[in-house]
């Protein structure tokens, strides 16, 4: 007999069984940390040999849910498409992968009565202020947050008691792609630009993690946020990330993209479970 869903979050809290999809930064980490913590945790990946009895062969862009057959306690969405420039190119292709394939994924595992946890964004904000709190309606601009929002809206519409929604600012971690390509071009002598109008409320990844623990034990439903407590340009980021490579520093050059002066927000108001 399968178990409810209350049933589940009441009687297998020392027995959880996760599930991570997608293998960007935050769901390697977040894999990694949780095996650290002798938690029973499984996760996907796109490329087939790679499989094992840990490790499920998903893919957004082509989905199959043979997988699925295993039962879950709880599930984290971290899959997405998330190349903001790409998106604007060729939005069909991509509202696919991170919207209609998105949801499809959303009503499989709903099936099962498995908590989902969906990783969302503050592109779901237009940025024109700092600090959004989680109630503030939302307002995109990008497609890639208009997907985003549409994702949510489904949650909350459909899974409100069954799922929890986490957006974050800008996830900082060794992997993250702006560090390893500024690491490159530092370690190799070059300049580096840094946008003066570009700003960002940098989270490290080690928090990000920590907080998705918290939500696979709580299992509680409701819109969460976690960013940066403070928000400065990219050039100062990249400053203070390198302060103590006083070589690096000098190798730091600002630049303006928006030669009107408008400037795009991108904080958010932690607001997270009780």
């Amino acid at each position: 007999m399968k178990l409810t869903y209350h049933q589940k979050k009441n009687s297998l809290r020392e027995n959880e069984k996760v599930l991570i999809i997608g293998e960007g930064q935050i769901g390697r980490a977040l894999y990694s940390y949780l095996k650290k913590k002798n938690i029973n945790t499984f996760k996907t990946t796109r490329n087939i040999k790679l499989t094992n009895e840990k490790t499920f062969h998903f893919d957004l862009e082509k989905p199959s849910y043979e997988f699925l057959q295993n039962q879950f306690t709880a599930v984290v969405i971290c899959a997405s498409a998330t190349n903001i420039s790409l998106i604007e190119k060729k939005p069909r292709k991509f509202r696919k992968i991170n919207v209609v394939n998105t949801i499809k994924l959303i009503k499989e595992l709903s099936k099962n009565e498995i908590f989902i946890i969906f990783l969302s964004s503050n592109s779901v904000f237009d940025g024109k202020k700092q600090f959004y709190k989680y109630s503030d309606k939302t307002c995109p601009i990008s497609m890639y947050g208009k997907y985003k929002c549409e994702v949510e809206e489904y949650l909350n519409y459909n899974l409100k008691k069954k799922s929890c929604i986490l957006r974050l600012t800008k996830v900082i971690s060794k992997n993250t792609p702006i560090i390893e390509y500024w690491n490159k071009e530092l370690n190799n002598g070059n300049v580096i630009c840094a946008y003066k109008d570009r700003f960002l409320a940098p989270v490290k990844i080690l928090k990000v993690i920590q907080t998705i623990q918290i939500l696979i034990k709580k299992k509680q439903n409701g819109i969460f946020q976690l960013g940066g407590n403070k928000e400065m340009s990219n050039f100062e980021f990249a400053r203070h990330f390198y302060k103590k490579f006083p070589t690096f520093i000098k190798l730091i050059k600002s630049k303006v993209v928006n030669k009107n002066g408008m400037i795009t927000y991108n904080s958010l108001k932690t607001h997270l479970p009780d």
